[in-house]
């Protein structure tokens, strides 16, 4: 009896019994040795923007099956990064007369996906505007850049059709509809500001619930509250209307000073990042988001972190939560703290090792939610270029380097995305 074998390409071979003992014969022999040759395949993509103050661009890198990056496109916004202190860390000045962490922008959402993957969205803070990008298989097009409403956006959100600027130094929100060729319209009645105890510079993130039915910014509280930042209404929520359009902001506490990163499960229950002292240990805590829109707390009593400034942080489909320990000003070295998230409750698992970096900032789960990607700008804290750490995400949540990227990448570098 004959075999045949379709090649990729359309033509047909037919193999006899004898001619296909012979190709086996001389083909590497066990699956194993197969896959030895089998080439990484391009899975997706993860993207970040240079924030420079001179000209703004997106940084396209593609993402392998094996977790490499590979850059592979750089593409100007039409708009320029944004450079100022920022309000945990002191004056964007060489170390030893500022901390160092300038000109990071400092929050979680500067790059955004929308529309399934199919747009890209960026903050330009030094231009006050926002750009979109369509996603093609020939790379990045530069489809829109809009007026922000505002002064130094840092944070969007996107959720549909409706996508969200936080403008921090103007202390408001702006919102938009975008199209499927990523033209963005401002939205009639969306411009809202922040509520009581918002100061210019100190709002962090602005983020949609998974009902794209409420917003909620978080805010570093008043710096001239005796003792320090007060909590005391220092996360925003609005009301999303029919038409897209952000109602009133409610005021909510958060459990500690310095509300950080904002992150939703599955079941809807808000993820909160709180940085506290900046030269201690740092905190996470759970929220329920109550139908009128205020904030409590599920887990009231603090988790600790495992190490200084936990910012920014990702949770997977399977409840694992990872959460940068920044380090900013603290000795404990940069690293990502895991934790298991079951029904609004956090157990700390541990971090990982430190690996001589002075900061690590954003991150990203790949799309298959093998890997995750943290940032780790060099920023004017250490010498030379900033890169991307490579983690594989093992069965039991723990986390294991595999590779960084060249590092290359600007110092100011701001913000992870991926498709």
């Amino acid at each position: 009896m004959a075999l045949t074998v379709r090649s990729g390409i359309g033509r047909a071979w037919r193999y006899t019994p004898l001619a296909l003992a012979a190709v086996l014969a001389v083909a590497p022999s066990g699956v194993a040795a197969a896959k030895a040759k089998a080439k990484p395949k391009v899975t997706g993509a993860v993207y970040t923007e240079t924030n420079s103050t001179k000209k703004n661009e997106v940084v396209a890198f593609a993402q392998y099956s094996d977790g490499s990056l590979k850059q592979a496109q750089k593409i100007a916004t039409g708009g320029k990064g944004g450079n100022q202190a920022q309000p945990e860390t002191g004056p964007c000045l060489p170390p030893p007369a500022g901390q160092g962490n300038c000109p990071n922008l400092d929050t979680q959402g500067e790059v955004e996906t929308g529309a399934g993957g199919k747009l890209l969205f960026v903050v330009n803070a030094g231009s006050n505007s926002v750009t979109s990008f369509q996603v093609t298989k020939a790379g990045l097009v530069r489809a829109d850049v809009a007026k922000s409403g505002g002064v130094f956006p840092l944070s969007l959100t996107t959720h549909g059709h409706l996508l969200y600027v936080l403008n921090t130094n103007s202390m408001n929100i702006q919102g938009f509809k975008f199209n499927a060729a990523g033209k963005l319209t401002p939205i009639n009645g969306s411009n809202q500001t922040l509520a009581q105890n918002a100061f210019p510079g100190l709002s962090r993130q602005v983020a949609f619930d998974n009902s794209g039915k409420w917003l909620v910014v978080s805010k570093f509280g008043n710096p001239f509250a005796p003792g320090g930042p007060d909590p005391k209404n220092s996360m925003d929520t609005f009301k999303v209307g029919a038409n897209g359009a952000a109602g009133a902001p409610i005021t909510s506490n958060a459990t500690v000073p310095l509300p950080f990163s904002i992150n939703f499960d599955r079941a809807d229950r808000l993820i909160l990042t709180e940085v506290g002292n900046p030269t201690a240990t740092g905190f996470v805590d759970t929220f329920r988001l109550l139908p009128n829109g205020h904030l409590t707390p599920i887990q009231s009593a603090p988790t600790n972190s495992g190490g200084n400034a936990p910012c920014w942080g990702v949770i997977t489909r399977k409840g694992f939560l990872y959460v940068t320990n920044a380090d900013a000003l603290g000795p404990n070295g940069a690293t990502v703290a895991i934790f298991k998230l079951k029904n609004g409750h956090l157990t700390f698992k541990g971090t990982t090792p430190q690996i001589h970096e002075t900061l690590k900032t954003d991150e990203v789960l790949s799309r298959d939610q093998k890997y995750l990607y943290v940032l780790a700008p060099t920023s004017n804290r250490q010498a030379g270029g900033s890169h991307i750490d490579e983690y594989k995400i093992l069965p039991n949540g723990g986390l294991k380097l595999i590779g960084q990227s060249p590092k290359t990448l600007a110092k100011s570098v701001n913000g992870l995305a991926a498709n």
